[in-house]
């Protein structure tokens, strides 16, 4: 039975979200505005932006993780090509593949983003990622120039409002300043 709602936009809860990937030994880097945030800006990411090793295992394992957060695909009238309202009460895990899993989801531990390709591909962000302890478990951060090549002339209303701290990190990146600073002020 489903208690969340697609409409709604819970904060996240950093350290349980990833205690949960960490419990079910999901595969996976860091991306999206907490990798900026590690390194420094100033700025509250409203998800978890992930991007897993795409093997059979590794997605079973994230289908088990969105279930046990009774995770259901967040709904966004304002954007195009968001499935009806109905569709998210319906949408399961399974069968655990990248197009199914591809969501940006509501869950009892604020919002989940699994992003397979946005940032580049787990194999691609992989060796280039740093870890990083949170809480006490290793997470891995992706090269942050992966995350601001996608924001490169983004014009959503998020991206505007967080241009300075962005233009921050990409200068820190420019010119050869830029300190992991870890997201203890985040969990």
């Amino acid at each position: 039975m489903v208690s969340l709602d697609p409409l709604s936009r819970p904060d996240l809860d950093l350290l349980p979200a990833i205690e949960v990937l960490h419990r079910h030994q999901v595969r996976w880097v860091m991306t999206g505005s907490l990798v900026l945030a590690a390194y420094g800006a100033r700025l509250i990411p409203g998800d978890l932006d992930i991007t897993p090793a795409l093997d059979p295992g590794n997605l079973e394992a994230i289908a088990t993780v969105v279930s046990e957060v009774e995770a259901i695909p967040l709904h966004d009238p304002d954007w195009p090509k968001c499935p009806p309202l109905d569709w998210h009460y319906r949408w399961s895990p399974r069968p655990a593949s990248v197009e199914n899993l591809d969501h940006l989801m509501v869950t009892t531990v604020g919002r989940l983003d699994v992003v397979p390709r946005l940032c580049g591909t787990y194999e691609e962000l992989a060796p280039n990622a740093v870890s990083l302890d949170v809480g006490g478990l290793e997470v891995f951060v992706a090269d942050p120039t992966s995350v601001l090549d996608r924001l490169e002339g983004r014009t959503r209303s998020k991206d505007r409002d967080r241009q300075s701290e962005i233009q921050r990190v990409r200068d820190a990146v420019e010119s050869g300043t830029l300190k992991l600073a870890g997201l203890d002020h985040l969990t």
